[in-house]
C-alpha cells in the first residue's frame, strides 16, 4: 500500500473511533490488504454449434487445425468489433454453401475477445479484426499460417479468393485424394475421362484462359467433386473441340456416355451461376447455390427481458474499458515499437492527467507506464504485461462490469462503447482543467486519442474511418472547446453509418447524442441544428457526474456516513499534487496531522489522569507494596 492509502484509513479510523467514543488510542480497523478479483470476459462468441464452423480455443486449435488432410481458414475476431458482427453471419453462410467441398476446405472461428486466448491470438500476430488466416494441408505450427490480406467480404469474392488459395495449393502438391484441377491436353478426346468410372454419366467440360482469376471451372470441378455420376474437368480454349465449334470462353460443353455429340454447349460466354444451372438441368445434380441472402442470425440471443440501462458516465464503465485496453487489447501487439510506442505513451500520459479525482489510483499506474516505457525502444507484449502487474495497486480495475455500457448480448456495446465514454471524459477534463491556460492546445488531445486508435483499437474498419476524420484536427480544431465537441461530432458521426447495422443493439438503437429527452435545449431533430454553447454546457455536466457503485472497490469498506468524506478527501489530495506547491508535506494530508493532534492529546490526557491519581494515593495514604 503507498503512504497515502495507509493515511485515509487511519483518518476514517480515527473518525469512526471518535464516533463510538472509544479514548485514549485509536484502533486502525480497516483491512490493509484485499486478494485481487479477476473476472474473466464472458465466452459467448459470435457463432455456435450449429454453425457449419469449427469453434476454436487456446485448448482445442492445435488438434482441430493441425495436421488435417484439408486446408482450413480461420477467422480471428473480437465479438465487440462492429465489423466483426457484420461479417460473422456471410461468413456462417458461406461456409454452410461450402458444405460440399468439405473433403478439401474447411472452415473455423477464434473470439479474440475471450480472455483464455489472449496468449494465442497474441502468438498469430493478430492485431486488427475480423484477420482470415488459410492453413495449407498438414500444417504443423503456427508459421504455417498465412494472412489472407483486403480478405473479401461477400460470398462471391470469398468463392474466387478461397478457390485461388486452393488451386494454389493443388499445384503445389497434387494431391491425388483431391478432384482434378489440372488443365486437359488440347487433343485428349472426350471418350477417354469415361476410362474406368463405371458409375460416371457425364463429362463437362469448362473452355476458360487459364490466366483468368475468376476461376469459374475451378469452382464448378469444386461444387460437383461429391457426385459420382458427373466429372468436370478444365480445358483452354485452345482444345481441339473449342476451335472446332468456335467457342467464345468462358463456357462449357456438356456429353453423355455413349453419346457422340454434346448434349449441350454454348458458344456465348457464361458466368459462374449460368454454368451451374446448366449442369444442374441437364446432369440431374444439385449444386449449392451462392447467394448473399444472409439468413438471420442464430447466435442472437432472446433479449425481450433485457432493460436498457439509463443513459449516465458511471465509473464502473471507464474501469471496465481500461482494463479491458491494458490486460487485453495493447497486449495483443506481440512486438510495440516505433509509432506505435510513441502513440502508447502519448495517450497514457494524456488519459492518466485528465482521468476523474475518482481514479487517482489508475493514474499513478499510468504515469509510472508511462515512466517505464519511456525507458524502452521496443516493448514485447509480454514484458508490458508484466509491468502492469508489477505496478498495479489493490484498487486498480481488473474486473469488467458494463453498466450503462451493458448489451443485451455479451457481442452488443461493452467495449466500444466504454472507451467512447474514456475518450469523452479525457476531452471534458482537458476542457475544465486546461481550458483556460494560453498554453493548451486541444490538437495535442485529440491526436493523442486518435494515435491509440490508429495503432491499437482492434476494429480494422472502425479505426481507419476514425482516421479519415482525424485527418482534419488540424483544419477543424481552433479553440479550447473545440477538444469536446470535435469528439462528440466524431461519435455522432460513427452512430449514424452504424444505425441499422447488424452491431447495433436492438434494444439501444442508435442514435444522435444528446437526445432531447437528455438536452431540450441542444437541438439537433431534423428541423433545428444543433446549439454549440447548449451541447457544450450538457456534455460537461454529463461527463462530469461519475457514478459510482455502493460496493466499488474504493469505498465498500468505509461506513456509509463517511464516504463523502474519502471523496472530499481524494480531491483534497488530488489537488494538493496538481499544486504542486512547497507545502506538500510528502503527501501527508490534513487528517494525518488532526491524528496526531488528537492522539497526543488523549495521551496527555492519560498521563494526567495518572499523575492525579498518584497525588490522590500519596494524600490518602495509601502505598502500593
Amino acid at each position: 500500500l503507498n503512504f497515502i492509502d495507509i493515511n485515509t484509513r487511519i483518518c476514517l479510523a480515527f473518525l469512526c473511533a471518535m464516533d463510538k467514543i472509544v479514548v485514549p488510542f485509536l484502533l486502525l480497523t480497516l483491512p490493509l490488504t484485499q486478494s485481487r478479483n479477476v473476472e474473466k470476459v464472458p465466452s459467448e462468441g459470435l457463432f455456435t454449434e450449429e454453425d457449419k464452423v469449427d469453434i476454436l480455443s487456446q485448448t482445442n486449435f492445435d488438434t482441430t487445425i493441425y495436421n488435417q488432410p484439408v486446408l482450413y481458414i480461420v477467422l480471428y475476431y473480437n465479438r465487440w468489433c462492429g465489423h466483426c458482427i457484420s461479417f460473422a453471419p456471410t461468413y456462417k453462410q458461406f461456409a454452410e454453401q461450402m458444405a460440399d467441398w468439405s473433403n478439401v476446405i474447411k472452415f473455423a472461428a477464434i473470439d479474440c475477445a475471450d480472455d483464455d486466448n489472449d496468449d494465442l491470438c497474441a502468438d498469430h500476430s493478430i492485431e486488427l479484426f475480423p484477420s482470415l488466416k488459410y492453413f495449407p494441408v498438414k500444417s504443423s505450427s503456427v508459421k504455417d499460417g498465412v494472412f489472407i490480406e483486403d480478405h473479401p467480404r461477400t460470398i462471391d469474392q470469398l468463392s474466387t479468393k478461397l478457390t485461388e488459395l486452393i488451386v494454389k495449393e493443388y499445384k503445389l502438391k497434387q494431391h491425388t485424394e483431391w478432384p482434378n484441377l489440372n488443365y486437359i491436353e488440347e487433343n485428349t478426346a472426350v471418350e477417354s475421362l469415361y476410362q474406368n468410372e463405371e458409375e460416371l454419366n457425364y463429362v463437362v467440360i469448362v473452355f476458360q484462359n487459364p490466366e483468368s482469376k475468376e476461376f469459374l471451372g475451378e469452382q464448378l470441378v469444386l461444387d460437383s467433386m461429391k457426385y459420382k455420376n458427373i466429372l468436370v474437368r478444365l480445358a483452354t480454349p485452345q482444345h481441339q473441340y473449342a476451335k472446332q465449334k468456335q467457342l467464345n470462353v468462358p463456357t462449357l460443353a456438356i456429353f453423355k456416355r455413349k453419346e457422340y455429340q454434346s448434349i449441350y454447349e454454348s458458344p456465348k460466354p457464361l458466368n459462374l451461376n449460368m454454368m451451374r444451372e446448366i449442369v444442374r438441368v441437364y446432369c440431374s445434380v444439385d449444386l449449392a447455390k451462392r447467394n448473399e441472402d444472409t439468413k438471420k442470425d442464430k447466435s442472437r440471443v432472446n433479449n425481450d427481458n433485457f432493460v436498457t440501462p439509463k443513459e449516465q458516465l458511471h465509473l464502473s464503465d471507464l474501469k471496465s474499458a481500461l482494463s479491458y485496453m491494458l490486460e487485453h487489447e495493447i497486449p495483443m501487439r506481440k512486438a510495440i515499437t516505433g509509432e506505435k510506442l510513441t502513440a502508447l505513451k502519448n495517450f497514457l500520459s494524456t488519459t492518466a492527467k485528465y482521468l476523474p479525482l475518482e481514479m487517482k489510483t489508475v493514474s499513478k499506474v499510468l504515469n509510472q507506464i508511462v515512466h517505464w516505457l519511456s525507458d524502452q525502444e521496443q516493448v514485447l507484449s509480454k514484458d508490458f504485461s508484466h509491468q502492469l502487474q508489477m505496478v498495479k495497486e489493490e484498487n486498480f480495475p481488473s474486473a469488467v462490469n458494463w453498466v450503462t455500457c451493458k448489451g443485451s448480448s455479451s457481442q452488443y456495446r461493452g467495449y466500444p462503447c466504454g472507451l467512447w465514454m474514456l475518450f469523452h471524459t479525457v476531452t471534458v477534463n482537458a476542457y475544465k482543467m486546461d481550458g483556460k491556460k494560453n498554453n493548451f492546445d486541444p490538437k495535442i488531445v485529440l491526436k493523442h486519442i486518435a494515435g491509440y486508435v490508429r495503432e491499437f483499437f482492434g476494429c480494422e474498419e472502425c479505426a481507419r474511418n476514425f482516421g479519415k476524420g482525424a485527418a482534419k484536427i488540424d483544419q477543424d480544431v481552433e479553440n479550447a472547446e473545440d477538444v469536446v465537441l470535435w469528439l462528440w461530432r466524431s461519435h455522432n458521426r460513427a452512430n449514424y453509418f452504424l444505425k441499422g447495422k447488424p452491431s447495433e443493439d436492438p434494444t439501444h438503437p442508435k442514435q444522435q447524442f444528446p437526445p432531447n429527452s437528455l438536452c431540450p435545449k441542444c437541438g439537433g431533430s431534423d428541423e433545428q441544428a444543433w446549439n454549440n454553447g447548449e451541447v457544450l454546457k450538457f456534455l460537461i455536466k454529463f461527463y462530469s457526474e461519475l457514478k459510482m457503485n455502493s460496493n466499488d472497490k474504493e469505498l465498500k469498506e468505509i461506513h456509509p456516513k463517511f464516504q463523502q468524506f474519502w471523496k472530499d478527501n481524494v480531491a483534497f489530495e488530488y489537488k494538493q499534487d496538481k499544486n504542486n506547491s512547497w507545502l506538500d508535506w510528502n503527501q501527508v494530508s490534513l487528517c494525518l496531522i488532526v491524528w496526531i493532534i488528537c492522539s497526543s492529546i488523549a495521551v496527555l490526557l492519560y498521563f494526567m489522569i495518572r499523575l492525579l491519581r498518584s497525588k490522590f494515593s500519596s494524600k490518602s495514604g495509601y502505598y502500593k507494596k
